[in-house]
């Protein structure tokens, strides 16, 4: 049989000699032999390309310096996001929500977002940001280009978010973690807390399994001693399972989990299917700013990643919060300044004896806060609270022997009763919780209140002759603040049962009546006029307010008006930030003090930053 009728083309044709000659047989076999050698040399080259090891990807970084005008805001909250397809970041400044696009050179603000904002957190898309707003206390969500945000939940307190892509949103509040459906619905709580805080849940892969942070014994404002635990929520028992000690953990789809001690973020090989962790920790990013030893602060590490390992993180905090050195002042009612001591600590929360010769007051000195006593002639400041952790909230007792204060001792919160006369170890009222001592009336009542400073929080009195405690104002909103006027047939009191927070008097002992509302455009820590209770003092937005108060069956209050400003003062958190002396024409006060080191207000990204994570901390298979 001739060869041409053998070697047949890819095509079905044959292989021919086309100059109408014969050839040899070796002769035309040549080419395509040729051609053979050509492609088997292309396959094996391509093949030996394929299984040669990769070269590792560059670690490249970019840093996003806020400008001049814009520095960080709330927190101590979360304050930054990246996109899920890392085009893009945001953060909270100036009290807003701002936009970086990476391929822009600057951030700008999202039109609509605006407020007392924090805790922002992306859609799956990257389209939409959701963030807490803690003016309007409601979780919401806006567009990434503006517009009118959507109201997903009212919440006080919102302690971590993030979008999950089934359309729902988990979230903690004060009772737990809930869970709401972007796309409508009643928001469900899915796991509660009985006792302590959590934060920052997550979903798993599972899609049913919770990772988030627990903190059960709080010892002052730090959230150190949580854990980063796990919850089944197709577990009826709800059953929450220790993976290790931390904050702010999160799953990384490389197979670990990264979490926060202080101001440094770890790794952990970790089993997301078997949710527990399968070696040991190892510190991979250093300084990232933490608000951890701030009241009120969430246990957020200021940190997020893309699932294709995309780094951000806000740059710098010290590892413990300087101490401020700031002065107790007396101020007069037209806002004129007078020095009480040359000596500057960080004082907090002044409370004048009843004869005005002493101010009891909280210093914090860099570990714990104790109480202090400062001579109101001499400015001799003498230390009377040693033991336990955190001490705050002093209230006299109305013949100025002895102070009523909360202290966290053995990791437990309560009152306690401490004399000023020959020493001797505090006692303890036997209320525990966390509790916030405001005033004793002349019988020898002290009025307190109880419960989380950001949620559900009630008005409670203690007769510190029986010592029975008795909550005598409790409603789905926040009460606290109260403070008995000098007659002790009323109590001035904070409440947010509007939406934010405003002064309200009821008469007492039957607080059941009608309350009567004293603030307009907000208020909080009241305090009586001496002698007759003739004026409310509370503090406004900006300003130390008065309102006429004429006690009597008919109390209308008179319209509040600004006294001066507060800018220079240390004028906020829980209770009364100032005093009023007894001569009803002089105020006690903290000055705000030397500012802290300036913090780098900058955000750090890193890309590629997984082969980092996987080269340090190898993951068993």
């Amino acid at each position: 049989m001739d060869v041409q009728h053998v070697l047949a083309d890819p095509h079905g044709g044959l292989l021919t000699n086309t100059s109408g000659s014969r050839s040899s047989p070796s002769r035309q076999l040549l080419p395509w032999l040729a051609a053979t050698a050509l492609v088997t040399t292309i396959i094996v080259g391509v093949v030996a390309w394929m299984l040669q090891p990769s070269a590792p990807r560059v670690e490249g970084r970019l840093t996003h310096v806020l400008p001049q005008d814009q520095s960080f805001t709330e927190d101590r909250h979360p304050l930054v996001a990246v996109a899920p397809d890392g085009s893009a970041i945001v953060y909270v400044a100036n009290k807003r929500l701002f936009l970086r696009r990476l391929n822009e050179l600057v951030a700008n603000p999202i039109r609509g977002a605006e407020g007392s904002i924090s805790t922002p957190f992306f859609s799956p898309d990257g389209r939409s940001v959701g963030y807490w707003d803690s003016g309007d206390e409601g979780l919401k969500r806006i567009d990434i280009g503006g517009g009118t945000p959507i109201v997903l939940d009212r919440a006080t307190i919102v302690r971590g978010a993030s979008w999950g892509a089934d359309g729902t949103i988990l979230y903690a509040k004060h009772d737990g973690i809930w869970r709401v459906r972007v796309a409508g619905g009643e928001p469900r709580l899915v796991i509660p807390i009985a006792e302590g805080l959590v934060h920052g849940p997550r979903m798993l892969p599972d899609g049913h399994t919770v990772l988030f942070t627990r903190l059960l014994t709080r010892r002052g404002p730090s959230w150190t001693g949580a854990e980063i635990v796990t919850c089944d929520l197709d577990d009826g028992q709800r059953q929450q399972k220790v993976v290790l000690a931390g904050e702010d953990g999160r799953y990384v789809p490389t197979g670990h989990m990264v979490f926060a001690v202080d101001t440094t973020l770890f790794a952990v090989p970790f089993d997301a299917a078997a949710g527990r962790v399968t070696g040991g920790r190892v510190p991979i990013v250093e300084g990232v700013r933490r608000e951890v030893w701030v009241a009120g602060n969430t246990s957020t590490a200021n940190y997020d990643f893309t699932n294709d390992g995309m780094l951000v993180y806000v740059h710098g905090l010290p590892e413990r919060i300087p101490v401020i050195a700031r002065d107790l002042v007396l101020v007069d009612l037209k806002g004129v300044v007078r020095q009480i001591t040359d000596e500057r600590r960080d004082y907090w929360r002044p409370r004048l004896s009843p004869d005005g010769s002493r101010v009891a007051i909280e210093v914090f000195d860099g570990n714990d806060r104790h109480i202090w006593v400062v001579n109101m002639t001499t400015g001799v400041a003498t230390q009377v609270t040693f033991a336990g952790e955190d001490n705050g909230f002093p209230v006299w007792t109305p013949d100025g022997k002895a102070i009523a204060y909360t202290a966290t001792v053995e990791g437990t919160e309560g009152l306690y009763l401490k004399s000023l006369n020959g020493g001797g170890d505090a006692e303890s009222l036997a209320v525990t919780g966390e509790t916030v001592p405001t005033d004793i009336s002349r019988g020898n009542t002290l009025v307190f209140s109880r419960g989380d400073q950001t949620a559900e929080r009630a008005i409670w009195t203690l007769s510190l002759a029986d010592r029975k405690p008795l909550e005598i104002l409790a409603t789905p909103a926040q009460e606290h603040h109260a403070m008995f006027s000098p007659d002790g047939r009323w109590l001035a009191y904070a409440s947010n049962a509007s939406g934010r927070h405003e002064i309200y008097v009821r008469p007492y002992p039957i607080v059941q009546g009608t309350e009567r509302r004293v603030s307009e455009g907000g208020g909080l820590g009241p305090v009586w006029a001496p002698p007759d209770g003739s004026a409310l003092y509370y503090r406004g937005a900006k300003s130390l307010m008065v309102a006429p108060t004429p006690l009597g069956p008919g109390f209308v209050p008179g319209r509040p008006r600004a006294l001066f400003s507060t800018e220079r003062f240390r004028f906020s958190g829980n209770a009364s930030a100032f005093d009023i002396h007894p001569d009803g024409k002089r105020f006690v006060m903290v000055t705000m003090g030397d500012p802290p080191p300036p913090l780098p207000d900058q955000i750090n990204v890193v890309f590629n930053w997984f082969d980092e994570l996987k080269r340090r901390v190898p993951v068993r298979p």
